[in-house]
């Protein structure tokens, strides 16, 4: 008996540093790295070389980062339905928003726009919702469920130049006016992976193709191919200044792909 519950102990603990070991690493526009995991964020400075820590357990737990506004970066917490602001020494800048507090909806997913605004999608509404830091309405989209015929569950939404791309696991990319008009349905385009932004473009995978999609591009294209050994359940891909990396999800270590020298080329 004591040993069963010995082996049950050494899973259980297996299990939970597991997942208080996977890393999620993501950069912002200034080249800092920002690495999230289950209970803190870390932080290192490209410009000072200093490190920052930041535990986070007080307020939920795997909090989606976003990096629109490198000054001002934030946290989403969906189990709490929470936002927390903090600069880019992570500094918190005020109490958590609870946007259950400013909303009737429910809201599933948060990015950041331009001018310190931010969108929303709620999912009692089926709406993408553009606000400002006041949390007034500047721009709401049509019932998206109807439209496409489905139910969303976006996990990304990324706003970039006159675009706004909400990605959704069954749907794919969604493309969006920056006043919320939905213009594309591109569910042949539809990705695991995070979706990354940079300069003018995303950038995404499909199996081991690298794709852009410009701004000023009716459809993305075929850049690069990555090796498929090295993306599993281990490793992942993150784009930060230009550069492609393979990420450790176990470590945070970071590896250059040399398969393109720099995305800007």
């Amino acid at each position: 008996m004591r040993k069963s519950i010995v082996i049950v102990f050494m899973c259980l603990f297996a299990f939970v540093f597991r997942i208080q070991a996977q890393h999620r690493v993501q950069c912002d526009a200034l080249g800092n790295i920002y690495d999230v995991c289950t209970d803190h964020i870390s932080m290192h400075s490209s410009n000072f070389n200093i490190d920052y820590r930041l535990s986070t357990l007080q307020y939920g737990t795997s909090g989606q980062l976003d990096l629109t506004n490198p000054l001002v970066p934030f946290l989403f917490f969906e189990d709490q339905g929470s936002l927390v602001f903090f600069d880019n020494n992570l500094n918190v800048l005020e109490d958590p928003i609870f946007l259950n507090e400013k909303f009737q909806g429910q809201i599933t997913c948060v990015s950041g726009s331009k001018g310190d605004a931010l969108w929303l999608y709620d999912a009692n509404s089926s709406t993408l919702i553009r606000t400002n830091r006041k949390f007034e309405v500047l721009s709401q989209s049509a019932n998206l469920s109807y439209l496409t015929k489905s139910a969303l569950q976006p996990k990304q939404i990324i706003e970039n130049g006159q675009r706004v791309y909400l990605i959704d696991a069954e749907k794919g990319i969604l493309l969006f006016s920056i006043f919320g008009n939905l213009e594309l349905q591109s569910q042949t385009f539809s990705t695991q992976d995070p979706i990354y932004r940079w300069n003018d473009g995303i950038y995404f995978r499909m199996e081991n193709a690298l794709y852009e999609w410009k701004n000023t591009d009716p459809n993305p294209r075929i850049l690069s191919y990555f090796e498929l050994n090295e993306l599993n359940d281990k490793n992942t891909w993150i784009i930060c200044d230009g550069q492609l990396f393979y990420t450790s999800l176990e470590s945070g270590e970071m590896r250059e792909i040399l398969i393109l020298e720099n995305l800007e080329k």
